[in-house]
């Protein structure tokens, strides 16, 4: 009863009640390895060290500071990765229906601009570490 109580309170949405409880059950969580933050989730992670960042911005304010957080849930980590993943004639579209689904999610209005950006890190050189960083980016189109 203890274990299934505990998956429903981790299950439930985050909300004020839910954060003051997180301290109760989630070092149990943690025990039997069923909490996972971001990239934890896999067995073997990527060698290029993938990190999803979503961007908010207001284009008619340009001195207000943009928005920026990197993906850490494991669910978002994985649409995100399958998105970069996909064959060339879907990923504009899941890209899309993404960020659209997230400018819903954040309660944005039509004025704000969001963009996913995939930053990549690759060992260019094994003797040297040099390293080179490719960047991918995908924006939500406008509402009209």
């Amino acid at each position: 009863m203890l274990h299934f109580s505990i998956l429903f309170f981790n299950n439930l949405p985050h909300t004020a009640l839910t954060y003051k409880l997180d301290g109760l059950y989630l070092w149990y969580l943690n025990c039997t390895g069923q909490y996972q933050i971001g990239w934890g989730m896999y067995l073997s992670p990527s060698s290029v060290n993938e990190q999803y960042v979503i961007t908010v911005y207001n284009p008619d304010f340009p001195l207000t500071p943009y928005q920026h957080d990197t993906i850490t849930h494991s669910r978002r980590l994985y649409l995100a990765e399958s998105i970069r993943n996909a064959p060339e004639t879907t990923r504009n579209a899941l890209a899309k229906k993404f960020l659209l689904n997230e400018r819903k999610r954040r309660n944005l209005s039509s004025q704000h601009r969001i963009v996913l950006t995939c930053f990549v890190w690759q060992l260019a050189n094994s003797e040297t570490g040099e390293r080179e960083q490719h960047l991918t980016s995908w924006e939500a189109e406008l509402e009209k």
